[in-house]
């Protein structure tokens, strides 16, 4: 869990929801209603908290993940 709270309709109501709880679409839909200042903030964000909590492993036959 990231701890970043975004703001996002779900199910018909408006919910504060884990950025990283969202689904593509609604990811999708958050990232493209950001402005040039927030974007790069969120770009940061989710970059560092990948960094400190994923662990690096090589995909299975060397592919690429997507």
């Amino acid at each position: 869990m990231t701890g970043a709270l975004v703001r996002i309709e779900r199910d018909g109501r408006w919910q504060n929801i884990e950025i990283d709880q969202l689904t593509d679409a609604e990811l999708e839909r958050f990232l493209a209603g950001q402005d040039v200042v927030s974007l790069p903030r969120w770009t940061r964000l989710l970059a560092r908290w990948i960094r400190n909590h994923v662990q690096e492993e090589p995909a299975a036959g060397g592919e690429e993940i997507p």
